[in-house]
């Protein structure tokens, strides 16, 4: 066919497309003699085209309320739904810089226009500088994709009123070159939020899939109301909106975000682990979430098997699903195996979220172990075990315990951080042979401090008050509270819990201390959790200006902010202090 023919019957095609839709009117140049582009689609408000009709969304209303287009056609035969063609670099330039985005028609043209297969891709200002950074310099053509032009009319209107008011957007900003936030972020430039634009028609959700199946542009909108393109959504499989609801059955309930849209599959409703497909009227649950939020799921799941019935906010909802995989006993086994777990984490005050899906074979013979031993009580059986302390692994973190020998080869098992009827005792050399009683938390290892799970406050203030901080231990303890400290720093397991570990003995040292050793380590905790009050700086201020320690003064100064004093208090000292004070945690308030 005459290539003149096919260019015609191309744009006839694409004419004939836009024939049943009553709100964009196709201008088409059919001698293709055109520089840049073909000719442009008019928008407008109604079937009405008039200029009181014209959309004035666009910033120039009468070249704004236009999407120049690009209109080729072919004869040779179509390989793919998502057919490509080679496109020339320097007519997506001419689109970029001259024509400000188009939107590319690409038609398989039979021997005549009503036979055509027309196919498009949009080439907005995001996308063409997005295409034209990959290129390489000396490249003259590039290979794009493109895809079946919708044949409904209210899906054409959809793309190209979309189209529109994409290209309005991204021309504003059309000098600057595509980024991620980040990259933004880095050129000094963050946004307050990021928003996106779908066209609804009418009666349609914005939980529907269908105003996503052309892509989405994400803009950030900066502190003065710009909009910039970060990124565009392709090939979305689905779509949820929601908000928070009371969800229940019989008598159980929780408190969820409960989503309601579309995919691929229909229309769904889902929270937690549950998903609910309408169009299949099926229920399913996959188990998500923390230890508690499976339980509790689980649960809702076995009170669904008994009711029948869901409700969301007291409403009664999905009445007669079906229960995909509703086995009761199945259930009633698997909540019986988290309850177990459940009892043994809070067993051994259990501080990191336990990842129930990653739990090993061996994790789950710990659980069994620290079940028996720790929660029922019971003696355990080993071989040539020694008393003492000892560790079980759990969830590839270490829990402290107690081993004693009850019988022979049979030993109980306890808490080695709340020991109830044991007693850890410490001895210092030139004390004499006395021990010294303390908590159990004292006599830990940095390692222990960095590594142990099942450390934790409450159990702490126990112990502490059944063996209380004395003045032959007070030195023991301080040196033990400045170890719990250094873990933290270093991000240890359970680091909020020694923080607040730390708080109590300061105060528990507070009798033994003085009052300037007392303020300096009672505001280096406070520190680390918030910025230090007027009245506590003062307080500081009062140390740095009238104590007699070099080391005292140095610390107060750093821990008020005052960096170039600290730093002159600090190479003031000798170098024997100056080695103390590197060594201690308060060293981190002199970077």
């Amino acid at each position: 066919m005459d290539n003149r023919k096919i260019e015609q019957n191309a744009v006839n095609a694409v004419k004939q497309a836009f024939g049943d839709v009553a709100c964009v009117y196709a201008y088409i140049d059919e001698n293709d003699k055109t520089e840049c582009t073909d000719g442009h689609l008019q928008v407008y408000s109604s079937s009405s085209f008039t200029i009181e009709t014209v959309e004035g969304q666009l910033p120039l209303q009468v070249k704004g309320t236009t999407l120049p287009l690009q209109v080729k056609g072919t004869t040779s035969k179509r390989k793919s739904d998502r057919p490509k063609r080679q496109v020339r670099v320097s007519d997506l330039k001419h689109y970029l810089n001259i024509a400000g985005g188009c939107i590319y028609f690409y038609v398989y043209c039979g021997s005549e226009a009503r036979s055509a297969e027309v196919f498009y891709r949009l080439l907005l200002p995001y996308d063409l500088k997005k295409i034209l950074a990959d290129i390489p310099e000396q490249q003259e053509r590039i290979s794009l994709r493109f895809d079946r032009l919708p044949s409904d009319a209210a899906e054409l209107t959809r793309l190209v009123r979309r189209a529109v008011k994409d290209r309005a957007k991204q021309r504003a900003v059309a000098g600057i070159a595509p980024k991620t936030i980040e990259e933004f972020k880095d050129a000094g430039l963050c946004f307050d939020e990021c928003e996106f634009g779908i066209e609804l028609l009418e009666g349609e959700s914005p939980a529907s899939l269908a105003p996503y199946r052309n892509g989405l542009y994400i803009y950030g909108k900066s502190p003065w109301g710009e909009l910039y393109p970060l990124n565009k959504l392709e090939n979305i499989v689905g779509v949820a909106i929601g908000s928070r609801h009371d969800v229940s059955s019989g008598d159980v309930s929780l408190n969820a975000v409960v989503m309601a849209g579309e995919n691929e599959n229909g229309e769904h409703v889902f929270f937690r682990g549950f998903d609910i497909c309408l169009s299949t009227n099926t229920i399913t649950l996959s188990e998500t979430g923390t230890l508690v939020e499976r339980m509790e799921e689980l649960a809702l799941m076995r009170a669904l098997m008994q009711t029948g019935t869901l409700s969301i906010d007291g409403s009664g909802f999905a009445r007669g699903c079906k229960l995909s995989g509703g086995d009761l006993d199945a259930l009633e086994s698997r909540l019986q195996s988290l309850e177990i777990i459940k009892r043994v984490v809070d067993a051994l005050h259990y501080k990191p979220e336990l990842d129930i899906s990653a739990l090993t074979t061996q994790d789950l013979r710990n659980i069994e172990t620290i079940y028996k031993g720790l929660v029922e009580n019971a003696p355990l059986h080993y071989k040539d075990r020694q008393n003492g302390f000892g560790y079980i692994n759990l969830g590839n973190h270490p829990i402290k315990l107690v081993f004693y020998q009850v019988s022979e080869d049979m030993y109980r098992m306890v808490d080695g951080l709340r020991l109830d009827d044991l007693t850890v005792s410490v001895f210092f050399r030139g004390e004499g042979d006395a021990p010294v009683v303390v908590a159990p938390l004292f006599v830990q290892t940095m390692q222990d401090y960095m590594r142990l799970a099942n450390i934790d406050a409450e159990v702490f203030a126990a112990t502490l008050k059944q063996y209380p901080v004395t003045e032959v231990s007070s030195a023991y303890v301080n040196d033990k509270m400045l170890e719990m400290l250094s873990a933290y720093d270093q991000d240890a397991c359970c680091k909020e819990e020694l923080l607040k570990c730390c708080e109590m003995t300061v105060d528990a040292l507070e009798a033994f201390a003085d009052r300037e050793a007392t303020l300096i380590n009672r505001y280096q905790i406070a520190a680390r959790k918030r910025d230090l009050t007027s009245e506590e700086k003062s307080e500081l201020m009062a140390i740095q200006l009238n104590s007699d320690s070099a080391l005292s003064k140095a610390c107060a100064a750093a821990l008020r902010g005052d960096s170039d004093m600290a730093s002159a208090l600090r190479a003031s000292l000798d170098e024997e202090a100056r080695t103390t004070l590197g060594s201690w945690p308060i060293g981190r308030f002199f970077a």
